[in-house]
């Protein structure tokens, strides 16, 4: 059962403080992630010049790659608590601007656009809106990506699909009970006493509803989790820095767009 209105406004802005400043350390991680890149560049660069055969140890980016990982898990773990008792602020999250808010799917952003974006940094196929966004962003080397790797991709995108479906379908099918059962039949009620009595069952259908919701967004949240897990194990280390250097930008932008946006409207 969610709290008052003012225990809902304190803990939406508490949880908006929270994602602002996951959004700075992810800003952070970017930096730490290009200049990644850069220094492995010089590596290879060093070893091709003195004749080394092998290629340079990607230990410490594998080290990196599941810090950034463990970010995004932050993130999934702090939203999840909040939600228990502020499901309806999820659904429409204040701290987002008009823009992402069009973009959203059940509280987040679409599980296979993770697999999109490497699509489309991959040059697998074009996601029109994709490129348009990463137009000037580093755009690194995700080119390497061999058979293998492409099938995996393939069979993780059709899975991925198949599950966002379900969870689509199951929210469509809980919002449709809504309109079926106690909440419409109240207004059948006219004696006061009997009104009463509907009232509580209307607060017990609404508590239901909202626990239906929190379940149904953490089934979403965790898909987009694991779709981002799954697509970085497909990768290499180094891939995988890249494709993190992407999915952080484009989160980014979109949000700085977005806020620009509505502050220029305002």
């Amino acid at each position: 059962m969610e709290h008052n209105s003012t225990s809902t406004h304190n803990n939406e802005q508490t949880f908006q403080e929270f994602f602002e400043h996951w959004l700075v350390e992810q800003n952070k991680i970017l930096n730490e992630l290009v200049e990644s890149t850069k220094e492995h560049e010089l590596l290879q660069h060093f070893y091709l010049t003195d004749g080394f055969i092998q290629t340079p140890d990607e230990s410490n980016l594998q080290v990196l790659v599941k810090r950034v990982i463990r970010h995004y898990e932050g993130y999934y773990v702090a939203k999840s608590k909040w939600a228990e008792n502020h499901i309806t602020a999820m659904f429409k999250p204040k701290w987002l601007s008009t823009l992402e808010d069009a973009i959203l799917w059940i509280g987040g952003w679409r599980p296979t656009m993770a697999v999109h974006l490497l699509c489309a940094k991959a040059g697998i196929q074009i996601e029109a809106r994709i490129a348009d966004i990463m137009g000037g962003m580093e755009t690194g080397d995700l080119s390497g990506i061999c058979p293998i790797q492409l099938r995996m991709v393939d069979e993780l995108q059709q899975e991925t699909i198949r599950v966002e479906n379900e969870i689509t379908e199951m929210l469509a099918e809980l919002q449709g009970t809504v309109g079926d059962g106690e909440i419409v039949d109240m207004n059948h009620y006219v004696n006061e006493m009997v009104r009463a009595e509907a009232e509580g069952r209307v607060d017990g259908a609404m508590a239901r509803f909202k626990e239906e919701l929190v379940r149904i967004l953490k089934m979403a949240d965790d898909l987009r989790l694991k779709t981002l897990k799954e697509v970085v194990e497909i990768l290499t280390p180094l891939q995988g820095v890249y494709y993190l250097i992407s999915a952080a930008e484009l989160h980014l932008r979109i949000h700085e767009w977005g806020k620009n946006r509505d502050a220029k409207q305002a």
